[in-house]
């Protein structure tokens, strides 16, 4: 119901959204989520109704602060399958086959562990370079995420206690570029999803 309404009220009575920036490539998908987490509601009251253990699918994604993060709070059950069935094992074949101690190699096969993965699901959602270039860019992305997470300072600063000033402009800097890099992302592909 919400997500029609934000519908009716973004793209018009046509439903046809104009997606020639990022902006409007993060308003629809605002919508998106509307849309997809009130299915989600829906079949988590029809589980508990019948007895049935249902998974929750959305974890508040619009709070993540890296790239990353907002991906795993996203369509939870399609990442975890992704993550069982392509990133875990693509992970431990590689690792098995390098020198731990080389961490170029380490990173190197962290990113190529990361690039089929999304790659995987950008073709999944559509089929076309649009996507496939979505999925090298996002893994890229989650990669050097990453890779940063690996200096000292960036652990201390976000490890300090919560609700301090510098958590907190952390936090909110995380968000803004999280939300300005997922639009910027899909806005190479977009169109074709919505196309589809």
């Amino acid at each position: 119901f919400f997500a029609e309404l934000y519908q009716l009220g973004m793209a018009g009575p046509s439903g046809k959204w104009r997606l020639d920036t990022p902006w409007e490539t993060w308003l629809y998908l605002a919508y998106i989520l509307l849309e997809f987490w009130g299915y989600s509601l829906i079949a988590l009251g029809v589980g508990r109704l019948l007895g049935v253990a249902t998974p929750v699918n959305f974890n508040h994604p619009y709070f993540a602060t890296t790239v990353g993060e907002f991906w795993t709070r996203w369509h939870i059950s399609l990442g975890g399958f992704v993550a069982r069935n392509i990133y875990n094992p693509m992970m431990l074949f590689l690792v098995r086959r390098i020198d731990r101690k080389s961490k170029r190699l380490l990173f190197a096969s962290n990113l190529l562990a990361l690039w089929l993965p999304f790659i995987f699901t950008g073709l999944w959602h559509h089929i076309s370079w649009g996507f496939f270039w979505w999925g090298l860019l996002v893994g890229l992305i989650v990669a050097g995420e990453k890779a940063l997470w690996e200096f000292k300072q960036v652990k201390t600063a976000l490890r300090a206690k919560p609700f301090t000033g510098a958590t907190i402009t952390w936090r909110i800097v995380g968000i803004v570029y999280t939300q300005a890099m997922i639009a910027l992302t899909l806005s190479l592909a977009i169109k074709e999803f919505q196309a589809a």
